[in-house]
């Protein structure tokens, strides 16, 4: 895997690469919300410490936007796409207050974690570089 993975979002990753960026995601997450959850009912949490917590959720959007990309980019989809695999879904499951939308949004969710997780990528070179499951392919690609 490469350790470019949570950064950049050029170039293509194949589905592994896309549920490792995942799991780490949501591991990273989750110790981040019990442990800020457990320091701010301790202390209070003052407003640095919330604009630090900002910091890390903006990182967190970052790296959730770098690895959806990239995956993207392995299906051939442009960056743009990412409202639709990233930001819809998620935007209608927390519509708590109107269940119907908070459904569907889950639905999108579970169909883009599908799609972004078990739909093979394009074979060979696309239009965001070369194939990153062909080993074989040169290293002269020039992006569009």
């Amino acid at each position: 895997m490469n350790l470019a993975l949570p950064f950049s979002v050029a170039g293509r990753i194949p589905r592994r690469d896309y549920w490792i960026g995942f799991a780490i995601i949501l591991v990273v997450l989750a110790a981040l919300v019990t442990f800020f959850a457990a320091y701010f009912s301790a202390t209070g949490g003052d407003a640095i410490d919330r604009v630090f917590t900002y910091i890390l959720f903006a990182l967190f959007l970052w790296v959730h936007f770098a690895v959806t990309v990239k995956r993207l980019h392995d299906l051939n989809r442009p960056t743009w796409h990412y409202l639709f695999y990233g930001l819809l879904p998620v935007g209608l499951m927390m519509m708590v207050v109107y269940p119907t939308l908070s459904f569907i949004g889950f639905a999108l969710w579970a169909w883009t974690k599908y799609h972004l997780g078990f739909t093979r990528g394009t074979e060979g070179l696309n239009d965001y570089g070369p194939d990153p499951l062909a080993p074989d392919e040169p290293d002269s690609f020039e992006p569009a």
